[in-house]
């Protein structure tokens, strides 16, 4: 996903659902400039979702801790302003609302490592589009759509979300990984430990949630891996064998095919 994190502006957007109204999606990374801009507020509502970079995020009285894949909902008027704690420079995607009842639903979440994923990836079709000069109104807005639709079925509170209880199987491969050694799980070995063949599991997921045992896999080690290179002094052959890849070089390879951007670009 070549340079997903360059500078992405889409403005005077008017795309519309009952009760949702987008004016305008930013994509950033935070410049010096940027980080020291003290605290601010908009009329309109925005939503926030931090792709790289931690620290907090002060809305009115509250501070929320700030990690990769971090939501924040910031209503109409609302003073806030970004604290960095260390020295990568977060990266953020903001979306702007003239409308967004479905912002009431929550102040702050963090979405799962595949959410994440997925969003990261709508971004990147999003600046081809650009790039391509295909970047119709029809096919931004379907992008941006996929992106709110992603972030809302997500910001349930988690008894309704338990309640539903639509995702057993993807809940069920997801806690073997997030249990498990990232250096040495395998889509076959976790089917191994579920009891199942791996085709049966990668069928159940699809109809569940659209995805497979690798997927997940993978995501979760881009979770991880970015975590770990978030550190300043983390060497990328160890970040790499502590997420399954004992070939660096194929490790570079991988990431960058997830992010755009190598490991050293990334943490630049």
């Amino acid at each position: 996903m070549a340079k997903l994190y360059q500078d992405i502006l889409l403005e005077e957007l008017d795309i519309r659902l009952p009760g949702v109204n987008v004016r305008r999606l930013a994509l950033h990374q935070h410049m010096n400039q940027v980080e020291k801009v003290k605290s601010h507020s908009h009329s309109y509502q925005q939503v926030l979702l931090y792709f790289r970079g931690r620290g907090v995020q002060r809305v009115a009285e509250k501070r929320i801790p700030v990690r990769r894949g971090t939501v924040i909902s910031i209503r109409a008027r609302e003073e806030h302003e970004f604290i960095k704690e260390r020295d990568v420079s977060p990266v953020c995607l903001a979306i702007d609302f003239k409308q967004a009842d479905f912002a009431k639903l929550y102040k702050s979440m963090r979405l799962s490592g595949d959410a994440t994923n997925r969003i990261e990836q709508a971004l990147y079709r999003l600046g081809r589009l650009h790039a391509r000069a295909l970047d119709t109104p029809l096919a931004v807005g379907a992008e941006i759509l996929g992106i709110l639709a992603i972030i809302q079925m997500e910001g349930g509170s988690p008894g309704e979300m338990a309640a539903a209880k639509m995702h057993p199987v993807t809940e069920e491969v997801s806690g073997v990984i997030k249990n498990g050694d990232l250096a040495s799980l395998s889509p076959a070995g976790i089917a191994k430990q579920l009891g199942k063949s791996m085709d049966h599991i990668n069928r159940q997921l699809k109809r569940e949630s659209g995805v497979t045992i690798g997927q997940l896999l993978s995501a979760s080690r881009l979770e991880k891996a970015s975590e770990l290179l978030a550190e300043p002094e983390a060497v990328i052959g160890e970040v790499a064998a502590a997420v399954g890849y004992l070939d660096q070089n194929y490790f570079s390879r991988w990431f960058r095919q997830q992010t755009g951007q190598t490991p050293t670009e990334w943490r630049s």
